[in-house]
């Protein structure tokens, strides 16, 4: 059997400079758009070591923070932020009192999707219940239930000629890490 020569291990990223000679004195806002996770890493890892000496606010997208391999520490360094269209908040008393009825009835706490699952339900049954089948998709349309809701949508259509070829949610809220748990900013 013949034997080759091993490869070397790729190297790590290094994003060291990248960001120290872009840095100000001011408050620095910084954006990553890539979606591997070394480089993500990486680039948190270096921006957690400057943070200590300088202000940044890290503006990401929401899937970086189920990347396992990144430390919570460096969100609370960096002060993470980003945009999302649906989030639901633990504190509020109709959260606590669907988790606690969720967890009674089946044995596991609610997931993302049992929230949204519940959200959509509740806002598109009341939607038929009250206008019965030709609701409609009109933004001005009264949702009697939208104040019950976990995380209320705020639906326009989308189309041509006048036709609606889908709805879309415009309700979007700003959440920032701070003291190791996201809290609504915007």
């Amino acid at each position: 059997m013949k034997r080759g020569k091993a490869k070397a291990p790729a190297k790590p990223y290094s994003v060291a400079g990248h960001f120290t000679t872009a840095l100000s004195a001011k408050q620095n806002y910084i954006f990553i758009a890539s979606a591997d996770e070394l480089y993500i890493n990486s680039s948190l890892r270096e921006l957690s070591k400057l943070s200590r000496n300088n202000d940044i606010i890290l503006l990401g997208m929401e899937f970086i923070t189920s990347m396992e391999s990144i430390p919570l520490d460096y969100f609370e360094n960096l002060q993470l932020e980003f945009a999302t269209s649906y989030w639901v908040d633990q504190n509020t008393a109709r959260v606590r009192d669907f988790n606690t009825g969720f967890t009674e009835k089946y044995r596991i706490r609610p997931s993302g999707f049992a929230y949204r699952g519940y959200d959509l339900t509740l806002y598109f049954g009341s939607m038929l219940f009250t206008y019965g089948p030709g609701l409609g998709f009109d933004q001005d349309v009264y949702n009697p239930v939208r104040f019950k809701m976990l995380y209320p949508y705020y639906f326009e259509t989308s189309g041509a000629d006048g036709r609606t070829d889908y709805l879309e949610n415009k309700h979007v809220t700003i959440l920032q890490y701070r003291n190791f748990r996201f809290v609504k900013v915007g």
